[in-house]
């Protein structure tokens, strides 16, 4: 079972599974355990639309020349609220449970971690490079002015924008790594066995894996591109 999965893991293994359960949670992907399991989903939702709506709340009269796209944060926070909403209505969590992976393959699942994490780090911290007060500086250590419109709930929500959708990325390379190690398995032990029977009746399992995935995930995809999409506005 899941428990004993988890046990059969080095410290390595153990640690980066801790850190991949620990992400997920506060982002309420997974949920948690007892009576804040209930509300940490409506936590995360209450603080994304916070980050989102705050700025349009706050926009002023002061503040009427600045063009629409300034509000570029607030719309992907909320396409990013609605991606985390539709990854737990389709329960994407059991995606990522221990017994979605087969037990032999459990242990290499787990060494994808700091790649996946690694991936959607660099992506994470490229986007808070092209934040206003980032590239004020950098415009100012070469020689530029670049004046800011952007007020600190602007920032804020291109800050909480591009970090849900970092997690969101994790998420995705983090089942795509183990239904990648499931086919590779596959087709290793096909070409060692030759079993036909067996291979049809362990390909339609795969096969049900990559349809349950896919149907889970789409929702979570339409909305964060849409977001992005809507971004670039």
């Amino acid at each position: 079972n899941a428990t004993q999965e988890e046990a059969s893991l080095g410290r390595y293994g153990q640690c980066m599974s801790t850190t991949a359960k620990a992400l997920l949670k506060l982002f309420g992907v997974l949920p948690c355990q007892g009576r804040v399991g209930y509300l940490s989903a409506a936590i995360v939702n209450l603080l994304l639309l916070s980050a989102a709506v705050g700025p349009l709340i706050a926009f002023s009269d002061s503040h009427r020349h600045v063009v629409w796209s300034a509000f570029n944060g607030s719309l992907m926070c909320l396409g990013m609220m609605m991606a985390l909403f539709c990854n737990r209505r389709n329960k994407t969590h059991k995606l990522v449970a221990p017994e979605c992976c087969p037990p032999k393959l459990y242990s290499q699942w787990m060494s994808t971690i700091p790649s996946d994490l690694l991936s959607a780090s660099l992506f994470f911290f490229t986007q808070i490079a092209f934040i206003r007060p980032f590239k004020a500086f950098w415009g100012h250590a070469a020689g530029q002015d670049c004046e800011n419109y952007d007020s600190w709930s602007l920032q804020l929500s291109h800050v909480v924008a591009a970090a849900v959708f970092s997690m969101l990325m994790f998420l995705k390379l983090h089942v795509l790594s183990c239904l990648d190690l499931m086919i590779d398995d596959f087709s290793r032990q096909y070409a060692e066995h030759g079993n036909a029977e067996h291979g049809i009746w362990q390909w339609s399992l795969i096969q049900a894996t990559l349809n349950q995935a896919s149907n889970r995930l789409e929702g979570s995809f339409l909305m964060s591109f849409t977001a992005i999409t809507a971004g670039f506005a």
